[in-house]
Order: structure tokens, then sequence, then C-alpha cells
């Protein structure tokens, strides 16, 4: 499978599948517009939420988030400390 690096996101190849998440260690999550704590909220997920994750932000960061799609098909980004990856 290969990679894309694009600023502080690593993008999966579109033909990869991608890996299933689920929320965790938090009741409601925030579904947000760009992988920043003050980007708009697009959502708000339920614990047990099943997603899919597209692409990881930089692990460097202070805090990391995910890419992710949703069950109805909405793409945005969690903070990736509440997403157990399956």
């Amino acid at each position: 499978m290969s990679e894309i690096i694009i600023g502080n996101e690593i993008e999966r190849n579109e033909t990869a599948i991608p890996l299933k998440g689920k929320v965790v260690n938090c009741e409601l999550l925030n579904v947000r517009k760009r992988p920043k704590t003050n980007a708009e909220i697009l959502r708000v997920i339920n614990e047990g939420e099943e997603v899919d994750i597209l692409a990881f932000t930089n692990r460097n960061s202070e805090v990391e988030f995910n890419k992710v799609k949703l069950e109805d098909g909405s793409i945005g980004f969690c903070m990736s400390k509440y997403i157990e990856v399956k």
C-alpha cells in the first residue's frame, strides 16, 4: 500500500482498504472540519460508534487526529486518543 504525505497528514492510497476504528473512552466525540481543536464541529458521534480511518495526522504534534469516514459517508477529523483501531 502506498502513502502520500500532504502537509501534516499521511494520506492512504484511495484503493487501499481503510482501517476500522471505534470511539472509546468518551460518551460524545466531536467530528471536526479540520484537524484542529478549534475547528468547526461537523457532527458529534457516540461512544461505541464505528468509523473508517482514512489518514493519521503527524504523530509529532501535541494533539493527534484521525481523518475518519462515518457510516453516513461524511468525512471529518477526530482526536485519535478516542479512536481505538480494530
